[in-house]
């Protein structure tokens, strides 16, 4: 997400110069903003390099080849230790990184359900 582009057409003809138009797809969102698509991660890399160069105003959502991999495990105890399922995952050859007791939303009881976080790589 783009913001505060005053002249569309010298914004589209800096990104073209490094990326091709097939590699990335533009929209004009409510406000102004305008939503960049990218069609990988290498041009992701080279879009967030060419907005902070210009010293645009944007923002992006984690790219999802390098965000962490949360799941839910289901039917564990809420008396289990976390550290205890980190280092038993981690002696299984995953790539863990933490493991937190999911709680009842209004009062707050521990569930019998765990989100186990791994690392993307």
């Amino acid at each position: 997400m783009v913001d505060g582009i005053k002249v569309y057409d010298e914004f589209y003809d800096k990104i073209t110069q490094h990326i091709p138009p097939c590699k990335f797809n533009t929209g004009l969102m409510k406000g102004g903003s305008i939503n960049v698509n990218v069609a990988d991660g290498e041009v992701h890399r080279m879009m967030t390099d060419i907005l902070q160069e210009g010293r645009c105003a944007w923002h992006s959502y984690e790219d999802r080849h390098t965000r962490p991999i949360r799941v839910i495990a289901r039917n564990l105890h809420h008396s289990c230790n976390p550290g205890s399922i980190v280092t038993d995952l981690h002696a299984r050859g995953y790539k863990i990184m933490d493991a937190v007791n999911k709680l009842k939303w209004r009062s707050k009881e521990p569930l019998d359900m765990f989100v186990p976080t791994f690392g993307a790589d």
